[in-house]
């Protein structure tokens, strides 16, 4: 829909250009003929009525049809066309007619006129095709459309023909008694009347080449200049040489080939070089267009990741809630029946029932962790000391040949989280980093305070966005085999594990970036294959608390 209107409103600019453009040109014309009438024949203006003494005339008859057409063109170029329009073409085109007939047996003398100042063969030719034009816009048909278009066409042509003679001042072009009475503002008036009406076809023949917006189109309406000027050009350098009597023939012949590979070249070099402006516009854009595709692919992709993952966590949330109420209800119950009379098989297979129960409602916890659902009792923490206080345990958890590093650089940094939490993260992110390092490495342990701004972590459709202000980070870094990029862009996905099955769940990752979203903060993995993985908890930073003064 939005194209389309565009596109209508495009061809509305394109048409009142054209239209306002063939009414300007008609205008023109006819306060050339209408200064000839009134001002040079009327006044005696004598440059008004023949452009240089020795030029022709423009005489009254050819003013009178040139002024007719004008009025005859302007008034069609109204639209919607009725029969007010259709009367006022009829009554130009019989006024010209009458008036070509003047010419010949009547015409009008005045003192000034020459004996051969008298309306030219191609000056008659010119009015009868404006005048037959103007006779055939009341019919509306193809054919005669086409027929007026070509009318028009061969008239632009006729009128060519001595203006170029005037250009180059040609006496043999002039000794021809067609052009002889043919004034250079007569030709000029009529070029104007017929470019004016040929505009009303802009859908036909070589002129719909011309204003079409295709390639070809544009590439032919930047050439043409070139193909008009250049040989203006080398037949004016070529008059230039030929009328000068002074240099022998084959200098002549030299100086007009110099400038034919002169012009040729030049206009070869231009037209090479709007074919590759041409061409490497035609690549920008079809760059644009490929890249715009792949954007949009990834941006759906990444959207419909996101809806997916974001259902999942729902779901994932809302049955592992009332599976923990449930379970709840369970190892009540197995806990009751264990304060009763039981034989020692009773007893361990109860005991049995009782850890498997706790099993379950740890995994139900991680996936509460995974939804954002799960219930924290998150309080103001040193960041270094809690950490530092997992460091015995984390010595007993590593095998012989992991080696522990620690950079604690967060003292008195605060962060509000859940402590039980945060240690089964950290726990599972350590085991994470050892078990990456089979054959024995360097785990690194470090925290530090960083100000973020527009950073993205780990979320459930792929990526979020963190609020611009300070984080404390606390990273585990390994250098074991790293990741690959589809592995870690998978990695937080619930259930997603490259561990050997039974080594893993799959819930490590989801669950601290879970854990670490509920606190405010987010899970940034950066994973190099090869080259190990680090992984960075964020939590915000929250201002040391005020000593309590007595």
């Amino acid at each position: 829909m939005y194209i389309n209107t565009v596109l209508k409103n495009r061809f509305a600019w394109e048409s009142l250009v054209t239209t306002h453009l063939s009414k300007t040109l008609a205008v023109i014309a006819g306060a050339i003929a209408l200064m000839n009438l009134v001002l040079g024949w009327g006044l005696g203006v004598g440059s008004l009525v023949r452009v240089l003494p020795e030029y022709p005339a423009m005489v009254p008859e050819t003013a009178l049809a040139i002024l007719f057409g004008a009025i005859g063109v302007f008034g069609n170029s109204f639209t919607p066309a009725g029969q007010a329009i259709r009367a006022n073409s009829l009554i130009c085109a019989a006024a010209i007619y009458l008036l070509m007939a003047q010419s010949r047996l009547m015409p009008l003398l005045h003192s000034d006129m020459l004996s051969d100042d008298e309306m030219s063969v191609f000056t008659l030719i010119c009015s009868g095709t404006v005048a037959t034009c103007l006779l055939l816009s009341t019919v509306e048909l193809q054919w005669v459309r086409r027929l007026k278009f070509s009318l028009l066409s061969i008239g632009i042509c006729i009128c060519s023909l001595p203006l170029l003679g005037y250009l180059f001042n040609a006496t043999l072009l002039f000794s021809d008694e067609n052009f002889t009475s043919m004034a250079i503002h007569t030709a000029i008036s009529f070029e104007l009347l017929l470019v004016a009406h040929l505009l009303k076809f802009k859908k036909f023949g070589w002129l719909a080449i011309l204003l079409s917006p295709e390639r070809g189109s544009e590439m032919l309406r930047r050439i043409l200049p070139v193909l008009v000027i250049l040989p203006l050009v080398f037949c004016g350098a070529a008059l230039a040489i030929g009328l000068n009597s002074s240099i022998s023939l084959n200098l002549k012949l030299a100086g007009l080939a110099f400038f034919m590979i002169l012009f040729t070249a030049a206009a070869s070099i231009y037209f090479a070089d709007r074919v590759n402006t041409l061409e490497k516009r035609a690549a920008a854009a079809e760059k644009q267009v490929l890249a715009n595709e792949r954007k949009k692919v990834v941006t759906d992709s990444a959207v419909a990741r996101a809806q997916k993952m974001t259902a999942l966590s729902q779901l994932v949330g809302g049955v592992a809630h009332d599976f923990n109420n449930t379970m709840t209800v369970i190892l009540g119950n197995l806990e009751l029946i264990e304060t009763s009379d039981l034989d020692s098989r009773q007893r361990s297979e109860l005991k049995q029932a009782i850890n498997a129960s706790n099993h379950a409602v740890h995994v139900t916890r991680q996936l509460l962790a995974y939804g954002r659902k799960s219930r924290l009792d998150a309080h103001l923490v040193e960041i270094d000391k809690l950490v530092g206080s997992f460091l015995t345990t984390l010595y007993i958890l590593r095998v012989s040949n992991v080696i522990l590093e620690t950079d604690l650089e967060s003292p008195g940094a605060h962060v509000r989280i859940d402590e039980a939490h945060f240690n089964q993260c950290f726990v599972n992110l350590f085991n994470n980093a050892c078990d990456a390092m089979p054959e024995g490495g360097v785990v690194a342990i470090a925290t530090h305070v960083v100000h973020l701004i527009g950073k993205e972590v780990t979320g459930f459709g792929g990526s979020e966005t963190l609020a611009d202000g300070n984080y404390v980070a606390v990273s585990i870094a390994d250098d074991g085999k790293g990741m690959s990029e589809e592995v870690l862009r998978q990695a937080t996905e619930p259930f997603f594990t490259t561990k050997p099955v039974g080594k893993g769940d799959g819930l490590g990752l989801s669950v601290a970036s879970g854990f670490c979203r509920q606190c405010g903060g987010g899970l940034d993995l950066q994973s190099t294959v090869g080259s190990g993985t680090v992984a960075t908890m964020l939590f915000p930073l929250i201002p040391r608390p005020k000593p309590d003064h007595a």
